[in-house]
């Protein structure tokens, strides 16, 4: 496995010249350049590290951070802040970092206090800590350099239409501990926006336009690196006005479009869609509402593309369906006699094109929302009911959904439980409908001088007529606290279900999907346990453990993964002086990867000073 390092060694002397220098010329250059605060902790002591697959080293080493604040003639002509970090792990600093990663931020705005303020943000950050990630357990582990860049800008002219534009350029390297897999990620988007009121009227319109290609590491499914290269731009234009009878008529128009190239099966393709919304309201008496929406989309199939590409999805071409199309239109009626109680009926017409098939679908919808004292507490509850008939098959499908909560102070007890039910939900298709239900509840107490809490939640969903896209999650957790004296927790999570493919890992899908491109199916649980504690004055003690065993397949591809992390750090304040002792441990196995577990430990004892110097 290459190690994606680098340390930038001059970063902190940097900082520290460039105070002292502060310092020295009575925190002021010339007339115009000023520095308005630098503070920071430096430290040394001794580090040592070993594992697997790295040699073992020992040295004396020194680390710290600092914040350097100022501006040029005047704050609100240019102002700027920078932040230099050196060697900061868990073994010898607050990060949470298994590696000594370095880097620096910084950001600055200018002309903040005319009509034409602006901003530019730079991080670089090397031999940091990443997450490759699975849904509902705590992510694999990466480690690799980064940058990006921001450059923002806005006209804010009063009577005219107001601007704003946003550039941001990206790019990371990193590797999966445990694995030899490599990836590499670059994007950049542009992104303008404006607001216009005239005559009534709040007119609003936007462009952006994003670029990224990627070499996505596909260890889960077996298949090597997948190079993924993506355009995507979009144009919206939105206008709202107020009607009578206290009403108001909200439109927009969108435009989306991506071209994309996914290596692994060597697809590529391109898609457009427009999408245009409408909707009115008015109140013509008290507590009576009604409403109106209507919405169409000339490219279903490009819409869904869009939402799998927002969520970082890889598109591999079976989403491009050509002339698939939606129309929908819906009107309600509401009713609310009195704060705690409202009613409301819907009617919906849905009208698709999709895989060369003509569906249409017509819904009627009854809704009620309660809630109230009750027995001490505050309840509230939910319920909806939907018939709908689809065009050509005899007969109704019923869905309905159901949601209460309770909360009450039972002695010392706050206690507070829900939970909810939902079948055959109607989905982004009309032939595809989900459903889902979860429960959870919480418990506080406090006893004596112990405050003590626990929380716990079960959660499933799926598509009804599809076997295979369910996904399931259960959490417990439990804290226990006598303020600074001592804190400790524990957690307990269990997930399953269907992932999508992305950049950075299995995710959960964005939108029900019938189909399984790069899907992975997963499993899992993880357990942690922290504590921390300051048993005197100035001393502070902090562990934490937590793994997680879960096991994933793609296409034919199946691994058990195993993921350990343990760390302990002290400190000892004295007046301005820290003391300081740490020790981390982190262990991550991908067995798809047919090399041993990735183990890391590394072991600090050293001393830091805070420093204020303006």
């Amino acid at each position: 496995m290459r190690r994606l390092t680098s340390k930038p060694a001059w970063w902190l002397p940097l900082a520290a010249l460039c105070v002292a220098q502060a310092a020295m010329a009575q925190i002021k250059w010339g007339d115009n350049f000023n520095l308005s605060s630098a503070n920071g902790e430096i430290g040394a002591g001794y580090t040592a590290s070993y594992g697997d697959l790295q040699q073992s080293s020992h040295s004396l080493s020194w680390n710290g951070t600092g914040t350097v604040t100022g501006y040029y003639h005047n704050p609100a002509f240019l102002s700027f802040s920078a932040q230099p970090y050196y060697d900061q792990s868990r073994a010898n600093s607050e990060s949470q970092s298994i590696n000594s990663s370095s880097g620096l931020n910084l950001s600055s705005s200018i002309f903040s206090g005319s009509n034409f303020p602006g901003s530019i943000t730079y991080t670089k950050a090397y031999n940091s800590d990443g997450t490759f990630g699975e849904p509902g357990l705590p992510d694999f582990t990466t480690h690799g350099n980064s940058d990006a860049l921001g450059i923002g800008w806005s006209e804010l002219l009063p009577g005219w239409p107001s601007l704003s534009a946003q550039f941001v350029l990206g790019h990371s390297a990193y590797s999966i501990y445990g694995t030899n897999d490599e990836g590499t990620a670059r994007s950049m988007s542009l992104s303008l926006h404006s607001s216009y009121q005239t005559h009534g009227f709040n007119l609003n319109g936007g462009y952006s336009r994003s670029q990224g290609d990627s070499e996505v590491p596909l260890l889960l499914t077996n298949e090597g690196l997948a190079q993924s290269d993506s355009t995507s731009s979009s144009l919206t234009f939105g206008a709202s006005h107020s009607l009578p009878m206290r009403g108001n008529f909200t439109t927009s128009l969108s435009r989306y479009s991506s071209d994309y190239s996914f290596s692994t099966n060597q697809m590529s393709g391109n898609s457009a869609n427009d999408n245009f919304i409408a909707t009115a309201s008015i109140l013509p008496v008290d507590k009576v509402s009604v409403s109106g929406s209507m919405s169409y989309d000339d490219n279903l199939g490009g819409s869904i593309i869009q939402q799998i590409q927002q969520a970082g999805g890889l598109v591999n071409g079976l989403y491009f369906i050509p002339g698939s199309h939606s129309l929908s239109m819906a009107g309600s009626l509401g009713y609310t006699p009195r704060n705690d109680l409202s009613f409301t009926g819907q009617i919906q017409r849905r009208e698709q094109n999709w895989s060369g098939m003509n569906l249409g679908m017509t819904s009627y919808t009854g809704f009620g929302r309660y809630s109230h004292s009750l027995w001490g507490g505050d309840f509230g509850t939910s319920a909806s009911m939907t018939a709908s008939q689809t065009d050509n098959e005899p007969g109704m499908t019923m869905g309905f959904s159901a949601a209460l909560n309770y909360s009450r102070q039972l002695g010392a007890w706050n206690l507070s439980a829900g939970g909810g039910y939902a079948q055959n939900v109607q989905t982004v298709l009309i032939t595809y409908m989900s459903s889902n239900y979860s429960f959870g509840g919480s418990a506080r107490r406090r006893i004596k001088s112990l405050y003590w809490s626990g929380n716990a939640t079960v959660a499933r969903t799926g598509l009804t007529v599809q076997q295979g896209s369910a996904a399931s999650s259960e959490s417990f957790s439990m804290s226990l606290s006598t303020g600074r004296r001592f804190a400790g927790s524990a957690s307990y999570q269990n997930s399953s279900g269907t992932a999508l493919q992305t950049v950075t890992g299995p995710a959960p899908t964005p939108i029900p999907l019938p189909f399984n491109p790069l899907f992975i199916l997963y499993s899992g649980r993880s357990y942690s346990f922290s504590f921390s504690s300051s048993p005197i004055r100035r001393l502070a003690i902090a562990a934490s453990y937590a793994r997680s065993l879960s096991d994933t397949m793609g296409g034919t591809a199946n691994s058990n993964n195993d993921l350990r992390q343990f760390s302990v750090n002290t400190h000892y304040q004295w007046r301005k002086m820290y003391l300081t002792a740490g020790y981390a441990k982190f262990e991550q196995g991908i067995s798809i990867a047919g090399i041993p577990p990735s183990r890391v430990s590394t072991f600090y004892v050293g001393v830091y000073r805070w420093f204020n110097f303006f």
